[in-house]
């Protein structure tokens, strides 16, 4: 717990940093940028990237390396007490990891399609607010809200598909690491 804690407390400090940077550098940027650029993309591309960091740096520091850690520690011990099992653990290994590459691939491009699908939205409703009175006044609704009603119905299918996959993903892992676990318990 301490540990996790310290991970946290340094994360949060390192990314609080980063975002202040961030702000930091918007004003070296020339007003000529500014004109040019699509606020609502920039806006969207900075705070989600900076959550996915956060989270990133959060399940690397406070779950990855504990894990490492605890499998570290109970791998030695299956050495002591059974190399003969440690050996066919270590032949389970490269298995494993392709499995686990083949559908992780599948997952990283359906969770990449996603958020570009969510950054498309989050623009689209900057745009929308943005350039609200414009398109009041030349009776453009229908066309916007149809343009954003096809953002939201791309954002809905990659959502479903990125869910679905994240599931049947970890299901496949926790099938694997029981098969993985049965196999060396009936070898045991």
């Amino acid at each position: 717990m301490w540990a996790k804690r310290t991970f946290i407390k340094t994360t949060q400090a390192v990314l609080r940093s980063l975002r202040e940077d961030m702000l930091a550098r918007f004003y070296a940027f020339s007003r000529d940028f500014f004109a040019r650029a699509d606020h609502g993309e920039i806006h969207t591309i900075v705070t989600q990237d900076t959550q996915r960091l956060d989270a990133m740096s959060t399940a690397l520091l406070a779950q990855f390396l504990p894990s490492v850690v605890v499998s570290l520690v109970l791998s030695l011990l299956l050495l002591y007490l059974s190399p003969q099992l440690f050996l066919l653990m270590l032949l389970m290994g490269p298995v494993l990891v392709f499995l686990s590459r083949r559908l992780g691939h599948r997952v990283r491009a359906s969770v990449r399609a996603f958020f570009k699908r969510f950054e498309r939205y989050s623009s689209g409703i900057a745009f929308v607010l943005e350039v609200m009175d414009l398109t009041r006044s030349q009776g453009a609704e229908p066309l916007e809200l149809a343009r954003q009603s096809d953002n939201i119905r791309a954002l809905e299918d990659a959502a479903g598909e990125m869910l679905w996959l994240k599931d049947a993903f970890r299901i496949g892992q926790d099938l694997i690491s029981a098969g993985s676990g049965v196999i060396l318990l009936v070898a045991g």
